[in-house]
């Protein structure tokens, strides 16, 4: 069996914690987006609210395209 340094294992360790975090946090955003009422995931349930509206900002209304005419 081949030996590694304390630097390669730290290595190794940071690009497999931020594997995982990059999934985790893939899986929470598209449970995030998803419009379903019943969550189940890796043997985890949740119900959510039946109120999953989102409010849209109302915009202004857009100015006229033409100058008004000068007398």
């Amino acid at each position: 069996m081949q030996e590694f340094t304390l630097e390669e294992l730290g290595l190794f360790l940071g690009v497999a914690g931020a594997a995982v975090g990059a999934c985790l946090i893939g899986v929470l955003h598209q449970i995030q987006k998803s419009r379903c009422r019943t969550l189940k995931c890796c043997g985890v349930e949740c119900e959510r609210s039946a109120n999953l509206a989102v409010a849209e900002p109302e915009t202004p209304p857009a100015p006229p395209l033409v100058p008004p005419s000068r007398p």
